[in-house]
């Protein structure tokens, strides 16, 4: 059976956590059908309340986690390995070039 993250809609990633960094393949898709589909400007400067759902093969991730792909920096703020992948939660941090 063919593994799912060789499909060719799965991104590459670099995972940073407290090992170092990974290169991963996984599927990001926002999730958040209730908030707006761009940033909110307010008095301290926008924000961004919007989250992605995160699938992506398997990894041991320890202590705060970075995802980027090729235009984002995330932040995943939670997880869990769900049938030997992992699912969770990004909340986009900036632009690869703002980083």
């Amino acid at each position: 059976m063919r593994d799912p993250f060789d499909s060719h809609l799965a991104k590459r990633v670099s995972v940073s956590d407290g090992r170092g960094i990974q290169i991963l393949r996984a599927f990001i898709e926002a999730r958040s059908v209730t908030e707006p589909e761009t940033p909110l400007p307010s008095p301290a400067g926008v924000a961004d309340p919007r989250r992605w759902l995160l699938i992506m093969e398997n990894a041991e991730l320890i202590g705060p986690v970075e995802i980027r792909d090729e235009r984002y920096v995330y932040a995943l703020t939670r997880w869990e390995n769900v049938g030997g992948h992992i699912e969770g939660v990004l909340r986009r941090k900036g632009d690869v070039s703002d980083a």
